[in-house]
């Protein structure tokens, strides 16, 4: 057979051989390769052609590798398995680096978005791959190792910064003018859809406002904190997600009106999935925070 002059024979012929000396069967290698089967066979003669051997005999359907052909399945055999322990070893140093959080919307734009340049100063070399989200959905079907969501907490979730509470939030201008809970007839109520509402809020001072005021509802605690900001009303909302807002003085607490909420922002970490670097460093981070 005529030796062909040319360069080493590339990557893909190798791989092709090494499926048809696996098999003994052109057709099985194609199968796994996702080709034809002739084009197994073509590669095949083209290997054959470069290196001026014979690599199969060929009986029908089956080959098998002459003598020549078993010498170099054992050496490419060997060889991709050392390329794919290589390519894996950087694969997991890249992944060890990679942090992914699925995280309500709510939590991430008023509470972790003006915190998080500190953790990614102090871990430089992590990669952020933030999803977010006003539903609550099952960590599982999220896939993410670092799951933050809003709702009633259940038994594997932990929460967020400690027990939560639940405030009556206003510009202080309209704040300093409600001197009591039933004062809030004559003003204008904000609160969230299928959360801690007014009604239950009320409940726990005694309250019942006849008639209703007038309320504004949104899907979302992003919504009735810009309305409630603007001067729109007085807004029911979790003190993690406003307190630097009532620090600056831009809302105030109307009338001291405070109560335990039912519903908290946690934090669920799927005990089947490993923790690489980077999350277990995040969920660190995260806990220095509770008090």
């Amino acid at each position: 057979m005529m030796i062909f002059s040319g360069p080493e024979p590339p990557l893909h012929l190798l791989r092709t051989f090494e499926a048809a000396a696996r098999h003994s069967n052109f057709t099985r290698a194609a199968h796994e390769l996702a080709v034809s089967q002739p084009a197994v066979s073509q590669q095949i003669r083209l290997l054959e052609r470069m290196l001026g051997r014979v690599l199969f005999e060929r009986s029908g359907p089956s080959v098998r590798p002459t003598e020549d052909g078993r010498q170099l399945a054992t050496a490419v055999a060997d060889g991709l398995a050392r390329i794919e322990h290589g390519l894996g070893q950087i694969r997991a140093r890249a992944h060890d680096n990679c942090l992914e959080v699925r995280a309500n919307s709510t939590f991430v734009t008023r509470w972790l978005l003006p915190r998080l340049p500190a953790f990614l100063d102090e871990h430089p070399e992590v990669e952020l791959d933030l999803t977010t989200s006003y539903w609550a959905e099952p960590p599982l079907a999220t896939g993410a190792p670092v799951h933050i969501d809003f709702g009633p907490v259940s038994e594997e979730a932990e929460l967020l910064v400690g027990p939560q509470t639940l405030l009556a939030v206003a510009r202080p201008e309209i704040a300093s003018e409600i001197t009591g809970p039933a004062d809030l007839s004559s003003a204008t109520l904000l609160e969230v859809v299928g959360g801690d509402g007014w009604q239950h809020f009320l409940s726990g001072f005694d309250t019942t406002l006849e008639p209703w005021p007038h309320t504004h509802r949104s899907m979302t605690y992003l919504h009735m904190i810009d309305l409630a900001w603007m001067g729109r009303g007085v807004a029911l909302i979790h003190e993690m997600i406003v307190e630097d807002l009532i620090e600056r003085g831009e809302l105030a607490v109307v009338a001291g009106m405070v109560r335990p909420s039912r519903e908290h922002f946690y934090l669920v970490t799927p005990a089947a999935r490993r923790l690489n670097p980077a999350a277990a460093a995040f969920l660190t981070w995260l806990r220095s925070f509770r008090r």
